[in-house]
Formats: C-alpha cells, sequence, structure tokens
C-alpha cells in the first residue's frame, strides 16, 4: 500500500475532507430552500392576483373596457403562474408540462354568498382618501397592492427600496401620509433600517406614522426586530387585501 493512500487513510487528514463536504450540503441545501421559499411566495402572490382581477372583473359588467383589462391581467397572471409552475417541476425533476394534465382536475364547489351581515362587517369606508406610502422591491406585488387598495379609494405612493422609502417620507410635507407599508427585505435598504430611519426623525408628524412591516416570515425572532425598529404591526405576505385594510382600519 502506497503512502499517499495510508495518508488519505489518516482521520486527521479526512476532518478537513468532511468539512468541507458537510459544507457544501449546507450550502445547496440553503440554496434549495431559498428557492421553494421565493418560489411559493411568488406562486401565492400570483393566485392572489387572479383571485383579485377576478373579484374585480366581476364588479365591472356594466364597462367592457374596465373588465377586458381585468380579463388581460388574468391572463399575464395565469401565464406566469404556469411559468412558476414549470420552473418547480424543472427544477425537482420531473419531465412535465402542467398543459398537458388535461382536465382531470376536480375543483371544489364555489362557496355560498356570506351573509349580509358578514358582509357589512367588511366595510372599510373609512379608510377611503387616506395615503399610504408602499415599499416593496417586487414590482408585480407593488401593482396588486396599488391597485387594490386604490380601487377601495386609498391613495398610493410607491418605492422599490427602504431607501427610498425613507427619502420620501423625509421630503413629504408633514401629514402627506397616514401609513406605510414596508416590506422587510429590500435592496439598498431594507425595511428595517428603512423603519429606524423614519422613527429618528424630528418631526413627530412624520415619526409616528404607523408601519406595517409586510413579510413573509413567523419567526419570533424576525417579528420581534421589527417590533424593535419601531413597527407596528406584521402583515404576512403574499398579501391578503381585505386582512390588510382591517390591520390598517385598527391603526387609525
Amino acid at each position: 500500500m502506497s503512502a499517499k493512500t495510508d495518508k488519505n487513510k489518516d482521520p486527521e487528514n479526512l476532518i478537513p475532507i468532511l468539512e468541507e463536504s458537510l459544507s457544501k450540503a449546507e450550502s445547496e441545501s440553503r440554496a434549495k430552500t431559498a428557492f421553494h421559499v421565493k418560489m411559493s411566495q411568488d406562486i401565492k402572490s400570483s393566485i392572489n392576483v387572479i383571485l383579485e382581477y377576478s373579484e374585480a372583473a366581476r364588479k365591472t359588467m356594466g364597462s367592457p373596457e374596465k373588465q377586458l383589462d381585468c380579463l388581460d391581467k388574468i391572463d399575464y397572471y395565469g401565464q406566469a403562474l404556469l411559468g412558476l409552475i414549470n420552473q418547480v417541476l424543472d427544477m425537482t425533476g420531473f419531465e412535465a408540462d402542467v398543459r398537458s394534465f388535461g382536465t382531470t382536475l376536480s375543483l371544489p364547489e364555489r362557496a355560498a354568498e356570506p351573509p349580509a351581515e358578514e358582509k357589512a362587517a367588511g366595510d372599510f369606508s373609512c379608510l377611503a382618501g387616506k395615503h399610504v406610502l408602499l415599499a416593496d422591491d417586487n414590482e408585480m406585488n407593488r401593482q396588486i397592492t396599488k391597485e387594490a387598495l386604490e380601487a377601495r379609494g386609498i391613495s398610493v405612493t410607491t418605492a422599490s427600496n427602504g431607501r427610498i422609502a425613507a427619502d420620501t417620507v423625509i421630503s413629504a410635507d408633514a401629514g402627506t401620509f397616514d401609513f406605510i407599508l414596508m416590506d422587510l427585505i429590500m435592496p439598498e435598504m431594507d425595511g428595517y433600517e428603512a423603519a429606524k430611519a423614519i422613527r429618528a426623525l424630528p418631526e413627530p408628524e412624520k415619526s409616528r406614522l404607523p408601519i406595517l412591516a409586510m413579510s413573509a416570515s413567523t419567526l419570533n425572532e424576525d417579528i420581534q426586530k421589527a417590533k424593535d425598529c419601531g413597527m407596528d404591526a406584521l402583515a404576512l405576505k403574499p398579501i391578503r387585501i381585505p386582512e390588510l385594510l382591517e390591520t390598517l382600519q385598527k391603526l387609525l
């Protein structure tokens, strides 16, 4: 047996090899988890968009132009959803296309209309006329949330990262905004740092603005970190508009 072979079998020489293999496996596991989390969020967001525009289409029956716009967006996001699902299938090793699934899926029966008293509980007319600063680096999420809020009479100003959000508050006149919707994970400046920058402003009308964090994370440490940075509440992503409106109403 060669000296080189004996050396490779030495336990001390195996440790670096095992550590390298373990590090590589952990890195691959983290990448896989991140991919699954992102795909899950994107798929849920696309589904929520389709549901939102489906509801909007039913409310615009008397306006063919608006209804056609809703249908175009449903088609666009439906195609996006199809692409996301195909990416998941490709990454998991399935050589399949969801378009080949045919019509074998069974759909649940449509839920009955809620009673009148339940509909009344969802009256958010008190939010009409309010002005929201929406900070989210995902363009699709910004568009969905912006249009849904504007449909309820809420004015929306958008920012694609935390730095732009903080600068927007700083440069705006006091009293311009009533709420801030702040995504936690953004480039340049994340939501945590942006919230701290806003809370540090000398003008009370700005520093005391209600800030609603938006995140897919339910980890206690992330929620606590948002509170420590001065945020008032948390909305889980993908955003569900009725729940978002209810939270905003409570922050009035």
